[in-house]
């Protein structure tokens, strides 16, 4: 099985929030489009097979996100669930009618 890459969301002074990844590399802002949202392009992994979507990150508080596909047909909406602690990978909950899944990224 192929481990996923771990992401957290921490707060940026300009875009509100960021990417980071767990590769000791630091923070990226991959692309910003307002302060409450904007749009990056996010790796998920399901059923071995590596799909990029683009996703509009809606902020609503400092643990809460809204994330609306922009490239899947079916828009479904995601939220993060996120520890306490910046150490803890970034949980999406996946909302689609009766279907819910969970990503880890």
């Amino acid at each position: 099985m192929m481990a996923s890459q771990r992401w957290s969301f921490e707060a940026h002074p300009f875009s509100g929030v960021y990417l980071v990844p767990f590769d000791g590399r630091g923070p990226r802002v991959v692309e910003s489009t307002g302060i409450e949202s904007y749009a990056m392009p996010i790796k998920m992994y399901r059923v071995s097979r590596e799909v990029t979507h683009r996703w509009r990150f809606i902020k609503k508080d400092p643990e809460t996100f809204s994330i609306q596909s922009e490239t899947n047909a079916n828009n479904f909406c995601m939220t993060l669930d996120q520890g306490n602690s910046g150490d803890v990978p970034a949980l999406f909950r996946c909302d689609s009618g009766a279907m819910t899944q969970a990503f880890m990224f």
